[in-house]
């Protein structure tokens, strides 16, 4: 059931997305056009997806499962900082960057309390700081080609 919810909260996310950037809606004092600024929920939504079927595909195992789980749920904090917490603080040039440097800077805390719990960073770290790297890497390569 928790999978079907996911589906569909990602389903309706990306839809408003999309239409966003179709009709023109972006945060006020943000710079980049709406088409540009869309990317930036789309490129999440697709690493919590990313991230959560994983989770879902290593249920078996516990330890990976709940790992890509929290990486998951951490992939999905950058609209809140970013609205919530920086842009009341009056820096909205800065919000968008502070709020993925939030969203790494949780992973990396998760990643070194795994180590020092365990002696080693877990794998799915590593693999999730991948999915991470590579959906800024298409958001920044949509981000020039707009």
């Amino acid at each position: 059931m928790g999978a079907v919810l996911l589906g569909l909260v990602l389903a309706v996310g990306m839809m408003t997305a999309i239409n966003a950037g179709r009709l023109g809606h972006m945060p006020p004092g943000v710079g980049p056009s709406a088409l540009t600024f869309m990317a930036v929920p789309a490129s999440g939504i697709v690493a919590t997806g990313l991230l959560f079927l994983a989770a879902l595909w290593n249920r078996a195992a516990r330890d990976v499962h709940m790992r890509y789980m929290l990486a998951g749920f951490i992939s999905m904090t950058p609209p809140g900082t970013h609205r919530a917490i920086m842009g009341m603080m009056g820096f909205p040039n800065q919000a968008l960057f502070a709020s993925f440097a939030l969203m790494n800077g949780l992973l990396l805390v998760a990643a070194l309390y795994d180590f020092r719990l365990r002696g080693r960073i877990h794998r799915t770290y590593l693999w999730s700081a991948l999915v991470y790297a590579a959906t800024w890497l298409a958001m920044a390569h949509w981000l020039i080609q707009t």
